[in-house]
């Protein structure tokens, strides 16, 4: 199996950056944040989209690309990235270790220069949507993955899927 193209998908706080972070170390793929293309650039808090034109653009341009990794909570308009993935990994975790992440990633976003920031107040929206997630969007999210079912995996742990892909990667 020829791996170049890889979504990683999950709900907030599964380990997709990590992941993505540490796959692109160790494989030299490109890697693409879709945060960094859904929230509007100027945006410093997660409140402001960017304009659905941009967006899709600049997913376009990255899914032109031969050799990626893509990761993101998004399934409904990253749908080019997932026909074009040679692997997509659905990373699933509980959701107190969601919730755990979360909080830890927005206490170290506060004293990060140029990092986009959580007010207290997206902060309990955040919390609130992680609670609600398994329930709601990753069903949603299951249901558009089925269509790509043949090359989902899952993974409870982001170094499991790490480990996944080198092996498979070093074995063609």
């Amino acid at each position: 199996m020829k791996i170049d193209r890889i979504y990683i998908i999950g709900g907030p706080g599964c380990g997709k950056s990590y992941a993505t972070n540490k796959l692109s170390r160790l494989t030299g793929l490109a890697s693409f944040e879709m945060d960094k293309i859904y929230w509007h650039r100027e945006d410093r808090n997660y409140k402001i989209k960017a304009p659905e034109k941009e967006r899709d653009g600049k997913l376009r341009n990255i899914v032109k690309k031969k050799r990626w990794i893509i990761e993101g909570i998004f399934c409904s308009w990253t749908k080019p990235a997932l026909e074009k993935a040679d692997l997509i990994i659905l990373l699933k975790c509980k959701k107190h270790l969601r919730a755990a992440r979360i909080l830890k990633r927005a206490f170290k976003r506060q004293f990060q220069k140029g990092q986009k920031k959580e007010t207290f107040s997206s902060m309990i929206d955040y919390l609130v949507w992680n609670h609600k997630w398994d329930s709601n969007d990753f069903l949603r999210m299951e249901k558009v993955l089925k269509k790509y079912r043949k090359k989902v995996i899952s993974f409870s742990k982001a170094d499991n899927a790490v480990k996944f892909i080198i092996t498979k990667r070093s074995s063609n």
